[in-house]
């Protein structure tokens, strides 16, 4: 288990019993932004694969970790966009805050950079070939 492995895994075990009982955040959703926005229904297959693989997995991978907190960030930032169907919807979305807010704000960066560069490239890349 990787360093930022470790300290997330502490830090959600710290925090497990300080949970607020509604689960955390974005409870009253205001008018979503993006009302169009289409979620996908993926087949229990791939569903079931999914979860032989964590997000401790994907934040303690070189090639994974800088994409995963990239993610993290904008699906959080894009929380209340969405419904929250049930409590364990809310509650997974607050799991992910704490992840989120563990992680320092100078990895973070540095993770953001990296992103940022390489989808600069791809996007250069392809006007070139186009």
């Amino acid at each position: 288990m990787g360093k930022l492995t470790a300290q997330i895994e502490t830090a959600l075990e710290m925090e497990r019993d300080q949970r607020p009982p509604h689960g955390g955040f974005c409870a009253t959703l205001s008018k979503p932004k993006t009302p169009n926005m289409q979620t996908f229904q993926f087949p229990s297959q791939l569903l079931d694969r999914a979860k032989e693989i964590t997000l401790a997995d994907l934040l303690d991978t070189p090639f994974t970790q800088a994409w995963t907190v990239s993610m993290l960030s904008n699906a959080l930032r894009a929380c209340d966009e969405f419904p929250h169907p049930d409590t364990e919807s809310e509650q997974l979305e607050f799991q992910l805050h704490q992840v989120s807010r563990k992680i320092p704000g100078a990895q973070r960066m540095e993770l953001f950079k990296y992103c940022s560069s390489n989808v600069a490239d791809h996007r250069k890349q392809n006007r070139v070939e186009a």
